[in-house]
């Protein structure tokens, strides 16, 4: 069933959609910012746990690519566990969140396998 939206939620999910993080290391990326900008250098690896409400959307896009740079996720995506290889700067992946999986809607230079 779906959220019943009100100024308190709609609130929350402003300031969510208003969160973003750059980042330069291998590890978990937030599900509490909408927008995660990766600065790959050489092979990292990067996990992405479940969403908070369906619907949630989340933007990863490469913003430095340096280094022979692969960066790969792993989480639960609808067509696999693996997003891979974020190694061009631009290469993108918009998923949202639909309760039990990622639903990736629009990928540029990257697949689910």
């Amino acid at each position: 069933m779906p959220q019943a939206l009100n100024l308190t939620s709609l609130r929350r999910r402003g300031a969510y959609d208003a969160q973003v993080e750059t980042v330069t290391a291998a590890g978990a990326i937030s599900v509490a910012k909408r927008t995660t900008r990766l600065s790959v250098t050489g092979t990292v690896a990067y996990t992405l746990a479940a969403g908070t409400w369906v619907g949630q959307e989340k933007v990863i896009i490469c913003i430095v690519a340096a280094s022979s740079p692969v960066g790969t996720f792993t989480g639960t995506f609808l067509g696999g566990t693996t997003i891979g290889a974020f190694g061009v700067v631009g290469e993108h992946a918009r998923l949202i969140w639909d309760g039990a999986q990622w639903l990736p809607f629009d990928l540029s230079g990257v697949t689910v396998s």
